[in-house]
C-alpha cells in the first residue's frame, strides 16, 4: 500500500514536471517560431507569386490557386482597411481619357498653323 501511494505521488510528481517542461519550452519556442515565420514570409512569397502568375496563360489548378490567393487578399484588405479597400476598388487603372485637340498657334501674318 505504501510502495502504491509512493508510484502515484512519484508519477504525479513527474507528470507534473512533465508539464512544466512542456510550458516552458512553449513558451520558449513560440517567439523563435514567430520569428522564423516572420523572416520567411510565406503569405507574402505566395501573394507574390500570383501576381506574377498574371502575366502568362492560367489553366488548371494554376488558376484555381492564383484566384484564391488575390481573391483572399482582396476579402483580406477589404476586412481589414476597408476605407483603403474601397477606395482602391473606385481607383481601378482605367485607360486615360481621350487626348484633346491639337493646339492652334497664330502667325505674326494672321495664318492659323497647327501643331501636334
Amino acid at each position: 500500500m505504501i510502495l502504491d501511494m509512493a508510484a502515484t505521488a512519484n508519477l504525479i510528481l513527474w507528470g507534473a514536471t512533465a508539464w512544466v517542461c512542456i510550458t516552458v519550452f512553449t513558451i520558449l519556442a513560440l517567439p523563435i517560431l514567430g520569428y522564423a515565420i516572420g523572416r520567411y514570409r510565406p503569405l507574402h512569397r505566395a501573394l507574390d507569386w500570383a501576381h506574377w502568375q498574371l502575366y502568362g496563360p492560367l489553366t488548371g489548378w494554376r488558376k484555381t490557386a492564383v484566384w484564391v490567393l488575390l481573391s483572399a487578399e482582396n476579402i483580406g484588405l477589404l476586412l481589414l482597411h476597408p476605407v483603403r479597400g474601397w477606395r482602391a476598388w473606385q481607383h481601378r487603372n482605367d485607360p486615360p481619357p481621350p487626348r484633346g485637340p491639337a493646339m492652334t498657334f497664330t502667325t505674326t501674318d494672321g495664318t492659323a498653323t497647327k501643331e501636334n
